[in-house]
């Protein structure tokens, strides 16, 4: 599946360690990335998502 910038993604449920998330409890409460990598497990990837950081006010709503 692919989105544009502004698509609604679809919904989803995922287990985390604070209990089940779903998607789109999140909507229009705060600001979301979801972020993705097809080889997970490469020793790169966690190094990268480290690098993920809040916008400290760079982001503003559309």
């Amino acid at each position: 599946m692919s989105l544009q910038l502004g698509d609604t993604a679809p919904d989803f449920t995922l287990d985390s360690t604070e209990g089940q998330i779903h998607l789109h409890d999140y909507i229009g409460k705060q600001w979301l990335v979801f972020f993705s990598h097809p080889k997970v497990f490469h020793p790169g990837v966690h190094h990268r998502a480290g690098r993920l950081r809040p916008p400290q006010g760079r982001v503003r709503p559309a």
